[in-house]
């Protein structure tokens, strides 16, 4: 199960800023919650899972290749949300991790650019 309590990163933003994908990944969950609102699970590499969550709109499905750039979604105040804005969680192999990953003994900090504006690069 791909999943967490609230252990990522809120990042305020305009309602209906665009999401995409910073990288190539796969959709593995898009759904509802009360909690989560609208919200999205992707799955990068090496147990490395993405969630996205509070969307106004989501416009991928389970299962659907991405590549760097794509367009997921928009941001939103779904489900338990009092402003707009975008809510991170990195998992690994469904551990939460405060959106900070570990991989090959670097660390790296995902940064929000990367899903709402057009230059993509990997973290």
């Amino acid at each position: 199960d791909v999943c967490s309590s609230d252990l990522g990163i809120d990042f305020a933003m305009d309602l209906w800023t665009e999401l995409i994908s910073p990288y190539e990944c796969r959709v593995v969950y898009t759904g509802y919650n009360e909690f989560r609102g609208n919200w999205v699970v992707l799955y990068w590499k090496d147990g490395i899972y993405v969630e996205l969550q509070h969307m106004s709109e989501v416009n991928v499905w389970a299962g659907e290749a991405l590549e760097a750039g794509d367009h997921i979604g928009y941001s939103g105040e779904t489900g338990v949300s009092v402003i707009p804005h975008l809510h991170l969680e990195i998992l690994l192999s469904g551990d939460g991790t405060d959106s900070i990953i570990n991989y090959d003994d670097q660390s790296y900090r995902v940064d929000p650019y990367y899903y709402v504006f057009d230059t993509v690069d990997e973290f």
